[in-house]
């Protein structure tokens, strides 16, 4: 198998690419625990996890290549008994290895999300801890975020008002 850096690991490179610093850069950083730092951390191990996988994958396919390789040289009829049902065992647990990886590649995804949406929150909230209350406006008035909507602010019930 050709172990290059794109094939070997996959949740490595989509850490990289998606938030443009290797896992070695993201894991120096000062997290002290918080809810980023936290989904940084369950990114990362989604990486690794699908790096496992995707190896794992990898390794069965260059193996089915051999041996694909070997019955179309003719190689085979050496030991027919060593490849009775191997294409078809192998072919079974590429499947799973396959439906694995997309599975990991989908988790991966929405917790690299979930960390992009926490760093822009963290990086647009505004610092101190003395959060004063908007005195234009009641404490009982909507959010900012529903008055802008096109729809009618309601009330808890559900009710136009």
């Amino acid at each position: 198998m050709n172990e290059d850096s794109r094939s070997a690991k996959l949740g490595t490179r989509l850490i990289t690419q998606t938030l443009g610093a290797t896992p070695a850069q993201l894991l120096s950083a000062d997290r002290d625990g918080n809810p980023q730092g936290q989904l940084l951390e369950l990114a990362l191990a989604a990486a690794l996890r699908l790096d496992a996988i995707h190896h794992a994958l990898v390794e069965k396919a260059a193996y089915a290549a051999t041996c694909l390789h070997r019955v179309a040289d003719g190689q085979d009829e050496v030991d027919r008994r060593a490849t009775n049902g191997l294409l078809r065992s192998l072919g079974s647990e590429i499947e799973v290895l396959a439906a694995r990886r997309g599975e990991s590649i989908q988790h991966l995804e929405v917790v690299l999300d979930a960390y992009q949406a926490k760093a822009i929150t963290e990086a647009t909230r505004s610092p101190g801890p003395n959060l004063t209350l908007d005195k234009r406006r009641s404490p009982t008035a909507p959010p900012v975020s529903r008055l802008s909507s096109s729809a009618p602010p309601t009330t808890r019930a559900g009710k136009s008002r």
